[in-house]
């Protein structure tokens, strides 16, 4: 078991580009579970802190509408599991090929099968800067099961009615006390 000062990165190492994923109106995930640690007991004492990041680039159509980054904690199928935190803006339209980035920290709050957990964290988007995300949804503090096999998975999804993609091209996870 990881002591209380340990910084370390974790498995899976990203070493080449996602698909492109042509995002739609509900939440799809932007990374293959193959890409993600699996998290079972990963939270297994209060104040254990997960800290990830993911960069990638979107474009958008005419009429992108909002551009809506969730944290779901589950099983990494697209809008499957609990939303942790999310950031929704407004998305210009015709942007090509536009970089971003979302930079998060979990928290557990409470281990086990009946844990919680606390998220914050950020999005930057060629164009807009940074865009903080509000600490946690108040679903934080429903429990999850962290005992099970989980996923922090990062998904998107748009509200408008073209066809707006994104690629992600790198992720870390690093494990901090």
């Amino acid at each position: 078991m990881e002591g209380p000062w340990v910084s370390n990165l974790l498995e899976p190492f990203n070493t080449t580009s996602q698909s492109l994923i042509t995002l739609t109106g509900t939440a799809q995930a932007l990374y293959a579970t193959s890409q993600l640690p699996n998290l079972a007991n990963y939270f297994n004492y209060a104040g254990k802190l997960l800290h990830f990041r993911g960069v990638g680039q979107t474009t958008s159509g005419a009429t992108p509408g909002n551009f809506a980054l969730s944290i779901l904690y589950g099983s990494n199928a697209n809008n499957v599991g609990s939303n942790i935190v999310s950031i929704v803006v407004a998305w210009p339209a015709s942007q090509v090929n536009t970089t971003f980035m979302f930079d998060y920290w979990c928290r557990c709050r409470v281990p086990g099968a009946s844990g919680t957990l606390s998220c914050q964290g950020f999005m930057f988007m060629q164009g807009f800067g940074i865009i903080q995300s509000f600490f946690s949804n108040p679903s934080v503090f429903t429990p999850v099961d962290l005992t099970a096999t989980a996923y922090m998975s990062p998904q998107l999804f748009r509200s408008g009615s073209t066809a707006e993609t994104v690629q992600m091209h790198d992720i870390f996870f690093e494990s901090i006390n």
